[in-house]
């Protein structure tokens, strides 16, 4: 099974090269950290890593961003989410919740999930998780915060306007001792919010990286990480040196948009608490977007 992998690599490459690169996608949070939430990324990553976690995150994006509605400013857009993993006992597979709310304008998304993931051992070292997520995505378009530059306008509302739809995400995960690689297939339902005038987009998400062990101290990862939404491309390339699974640090690249700084640290005597804090540059159109985003994850893991 050994030489699918590098051809599973590849191959996702070359069908996500054919489409067109933009700067990212609008139908689901694109985070920093990425890289440290991978069921996010996919449902077939819940519980492989053979631990129990709870991780809770917050993002403030392009935090002095003028939302021309009121004269003040803020962030742009707000992401909360929590997302809990754990590997069955008695079973080969695993359990996670994926929770978040975000933000966006006038636009809010709240998106809840339940994920299983079936796990195989392919070799010694190595499992694929074949995962879905079940869940529901709420959507609230709040036409007070709107610019009516059009009052006849027939798509505009009247106050704030929730729409409850099912979703569905189906996702492949390869978790091993030197590489990681995965993906999903999500909102593919294409749920149609018609009182918020907004319509789900299928998500397809590739992301991989390789650990190259420099010494028993020190080791370091490359990765990437491709979503395509609506036709659109996002792409993020990132390194992440971990010294003694103690202290990480790295730097990332998102595609027309910023790069990032990356630190994290393990705490308590038996390392179970986990912090790590990311901040973007913004590298494009830093007038219209503001100077910065935060983020911080705050996560447990159970022994």
């Amino acid at each position: 099974m050994k030489p699918i992998v590098p051809c599973l690599f590849v191959s996702a490459l070359l069908v996500i090269s054919l489409f067109p690169i933009s700067a990212h996608c609008q139908q689901h949070p694109v985070i920093s950290s990425y890289m440290k939430q991978p069921l996010l990324l996919s449902p077939a990553a819940v519980g492989i890593d053979s631990s129990t976690h709870l991780d809770v995150t917050h993002r403030s994006q392009w935090r002095k961003y003028d939302n021309f509605s009121d004269g003040k400013s803020g962030p742009a857009s707000q992401l909360q989410m929590v997302t809990a993993s754990m590997q069955l006992r008695d079973s080969a597979g695993g359990l996670g919740l994926l929770v978040y709310r975000d933000e966006a304008g006038p636009l809010q998304t709240f998106d809840m999930k339940v994920s299983y993931g079936y796990h195989i051992r392919y070799t010694k070292k190595g499992t694929i998780g074949l995962g879905a997520g079940v869940g529901v995505r709420a959507k609230t378009m709040d036409y007070n915060d709107y610019i009516v530059k059009h009052p006849d306008d027939a798509l505009l509302g009247e106050g704030a306007v929730t729409q409850i739809k099912p979703d569905l995400s189906l996702g492949v995960w390869l978790n091993h001792e030197k590489y990681y690689f995965g993906g999903s297939y999500a909102h593919f339902l294409g749920a149609d919010y018609d009182q918020v005038n907004v319509q789900d987009e299928a998500l397809i998400t590739i992301t991989g990286g390789y650990h190259f062990q420099l010494d028993k101290n020190w080791k370091v990862t490359p990765g990437f990480l491709l979503m395509n939404e609506a036709s659109q491309t996002t792409f993020a390339i990132h390194t992440l040196g971990t010294y003694r699974d103690l202290f990480e640090g790295g730097i990332s690249y998102r595609h027309e948009e910023a790069f990032s700084v990356l630190m994290g640290t393990r705490l308590l005597k038996d390392r179970s608490l986990r912090l790590v804090l990311a901040t973007d540059m913004i590298t494009e159109n830093k007038g219209a977007k503001g100077n910065a985003s935060f983020e911080v994850i705050l996560g447990y893991r159970f022994l």
